[in-house]
């Protein structure tokens, strides 16, 4: 009688101990987007000889590259320049809608703080990566002239 009571108060022990987080494995993604002053230059479209800022070329690759992205990746949007310094969409989960309307909002001017935007940029992914126990996967994308 004594093992079965001491059984009993055992599993009763277990079921409120909370138990520990789920382990989670995210990838992550952030993009650096420069959209200082010179991202207002052309650059030659390869596809009709006609012209098109580099701004533009960037929000478009930018789109192409989300596009192939699982939609399960977790895609955060740091920005320097044009007057929108700083994350236009915080590293999580992806709402394509949201996003998509973030990249068309971006307009270009200012001044060039790339390695400032880099360690912000992996200053985060670190920050996600100890959250996730180091699992999942973490990539910085910078996408400047």
């Amino acid at each position: 009688m004594r093992s079965i009571t001491l059984t009993l108060t055992v599993l009763l022990l277990l079921c409120h101990v909370p138990m520990a987080e789920a382990q989670v494995y995210d990838d992550n993604v952030v993009i650096v987007l420069d959209a200082s002053g010179s991202m207002k230059g052309p650059l030659r479209s390869a596809g009709d000889g006609g012209q098109v800022d580099r701004l533009t070329a960037a929000k478009t690759a930018i789109k192409e590259v989300v596009r192939t992205i699982p939609s399960s990746t977790n895609i955060g949007l740091l920005v320097f320049g044009g007057g929108r310094d700083g994350w236009v969409y915080p590293l999580g989960p992806r709402d394509d809608a949201r996003l998509m309307k973030a990249v068309d909002a971006i307009k270009a001017g200012g001044g060039t703080p790339l390695g400032e935007y880099m360690k912000k940029g992996a200053d985060r992914l670190l920050e996600t990566r100890h959250r996730q126990y180091g699992y999942g996967t973490y990539r910085l994308l910078i996408v400047t002239d």
